[in-house]
């Protein structure tokens, strides 16, 4: 007992000779440095990052960012803040994948959010002449922004602006058919109704007569056989250029779905699995119908005209 209490004595003598230490190097009226300034939270290393984002400091504002997510790694709007920092930076394939990471964490209160990684991923695939996968996103954005909407930390990114990419992505890889419905559906013009009516090249027919020739599969492993519609199709007479096709129906007055057609050619593709009753195409595999669409004379000229029409959408 005794030689603990010498040993407990002992350390309280250590500790009280170095208080005195520490209290002798201080002199009367010193000032003790005390951090100033503001603390660095993940909320401040992100309003610092889209400060520097708008400055066009891209090499800082990725820093700010980054520190941010290594700071909270759920932090959604910092992995928005480094996706845009890095597309301004032309590191497109950095970008995206934030852009994706982003979306997985986005919940239901997150669209503005997701809007802005759609338009992200939509600048980025385009930077990288990915125009497919840009149009494909830029359909996303559109599908749920504002027609007057801006991005806060950059005006570059509006609705319209993404409008105007989409076309331009359509019209790289060739898809005029999406051309046409861009410009109808998000620049709410009624230009390709009044160009039908107005352009000499054009023409919409009703009512010509075709038929449906079906490619089927037997499964002979099977009794009574099972036959099975593999496509479903229709070839109009040579020289109608298709630019649209309004309406298929037979003498039975059942309608028939487009699945796809080919723009400029003259095969149409019916949707099979719309079909409710597939007994008349098995029975007389030239199903006859009456098919509505819309053709070109002409088909360069109407790729001119519609070139014509883009440009002067920008």
């Amino acid at each position: 007992m005794k030689t603990k209490n010498k040993f407990q004595l002992c350390w309280r003598c250590i500790l009280a000779i170095s208080l005195l230490l520490v209290a002798a190097c201080e002199r009367p009226g010193d000032e003790i440095d005390i951090p100033t300034g503001p603390v660095s939270t993940v909320e401040y290393l992100v309003e610092q990052g889209w400060v520097s984002y708008e400055d066009g400091d891209y090499s800082d504002s990725k820093s700010q960012f980054t520190s941010a997510i290594n700071r909270d790694v759920f932090y959604k709007e910092a992995y928005l803040g480094l996706g845009w920092t890095l597309n301004r930076l032309s590191d497109f394939n950095g970008a995206i994948p934030r852009f994706d990471l982003l979306l997985t964490l986005a919940t239901e209160s997150d669209s503005a959010l997701e809007l802005l990684s759609y338009a992200g991923k939509t600048l980025s695939y385009a930077g990288m002449s990915s125009d497919s996968l840009s149009c494909l996103e830029a359909e996303n954005f559109l599908e749920g922004a504002e027609v007057d909407y801006v991005f806060e930390h950059d005006d570059r990114i509006t609705t319209t602006n993404l409008k105007k990419l989409l076309l331009n992505g359509y019209w790289n890889y060739q898809d005029f058919y999406s051309v046409q419905n861009t410009i109808i559906n998000h620049f709410e013009a009624d230009w390709f109704d009044n160009l039908v009516i107005t352009d000499e090249n054009l023409s919409d027919v009703e009512d010509i007569s075709a038929s449906i020739s079906v490619e089927t599969e037997v499964d002979t492993s099977v009794s009574p056989y099972d036959t099975t519609i593999i496509s479903a199709s229709i070839e109009l007479p040579a020289g109608y250029n298709l630019l649209e096709v309004t309406g298929i129906s037979d003498t039975l007055s059942v309608t028939y779905i487009v699945e796809k057609f080919v723009h400029g050619g003259s095969t149409i593709f019916i949707d099979v699995d719309a079909v409710t009753n597939t007994a008349p195409l098995l029975d007389d595999l030239a199903q006859p119908v009456e098919v509505d669409f819309i053709h070109a004379a002409d088909y360069g000229e109407y790729l001119n005209t519609l070139m014509e029409k883009v440009q002067g959408l920008y």
